[in-house]
């Protein structure tokens, strides 16, 4: 659940060092990519019970779970 929230982050520090038009396009092209793989995992949230990280502080139930599998 953090990595969703880590990986524009990371794009984003990649994409400043890089600096190259072409090296920023894959890396931009790269996330989305990422962010699918990361998120299917989710999806089996749809019937299972919530799940929550850092004392509730990240909370994801089965309707959050379904919005980002999609």
């Amino acid at each position: 659940m953090i990595a969703i929230l880590l990986i524009p982050l990371v794009t984003a520090a990649l994409c400043y060092l890089l600096r190259s038009p072409r090296g920023v396009g894959y890396a931009t092209c790269a996330e989305p990519v990422v962010l699918a793989v990361v998120s299917l995992p989710l999806s089996s949230l749809w019937s299972s019970t919530p799940a929550e990280m850092m004392n509730g502080m990240l909370y994801m139930d089965a309707l959050s779970g379904i919005l980002c599998a999609w």
